[in-house]
């Protein structure tokens, strides 16, 4: 790692996604008209750049486009352009990481991002230190129990490895 290096993730830069139904349709349509590129505008002092699309059938019908990657040739549905890039670039060569990969490794960290994740599927907007949510309207009891268990176990094994690590740091003091 390089001093000053910027490591960004999938979710920090703009994309062209083909797995969004709309551009999905217009990149099949273009196909079959045969314009097998697609034109990115230029950007800042950076050329105007195209890209090839390529399409494959599909098992049980219809047709799936993909994305020639302009650095490596791969096929791919999301291409992502950093902003000091010339070219747009999948996920592997621009070196990308999922959100979920920057995670630590940290078992507190995992269990508190394990827990976040959980509450988000109700409440996108919902943070760690929030008070937890009430049952959100027409979702199942049933449901709504399952997850509460789910959240409760990640949360007894939080506190007993909190508990744990202030033992070991501070028993002597308790």
């Amino acid at each position: 790692m390089g001093r000053g290096r910027r490591y960004w993730g999938t979710d920090e830069l703009p994309k062209l996604d083909l797995r969004i139904p709309p551009l999905r349709r217009a990149a099949v349509e273009r196909c079959h008209e045969g314009a097998r590129r697609v034109r990115f505008p230029p950007r800042g002092d950076h050329p105007a750049c195209e890209v090839e699309l390529t399409l494959t059938h599909c098992r049980f019908g219809g047709w799936r486009p993909w994305f020639y990657c302009p650095s490596c040739g791969r096929r791919v549905l999301v291409l992502y352009w950093p902003l000091d890039a010339w070219l747009p670039g999948c996920r592997r060569c621009l070196h990308l990481t999922y959100k979920s990969q920057r995670v630590s490794r940290d078992w507190m960290s995992y269990g508190q991002h394990q827990v976040m994740q959980l509450v988000r599927r109700y409440y996108p907007a919902w943070e760690y230190a929030d008070p937890f949510p009430a049952k959100p309207p027409r979702t199942r009891w049933a449901t709504w129990e399952r997850f509460c268990t789910k959240v409760q176990a990640w949360e007894t094994r939080l506190d007993a490895d909190l508990l744990a690590v202030a033992y070991r740091r501070f028993g002597k003091y308790l």
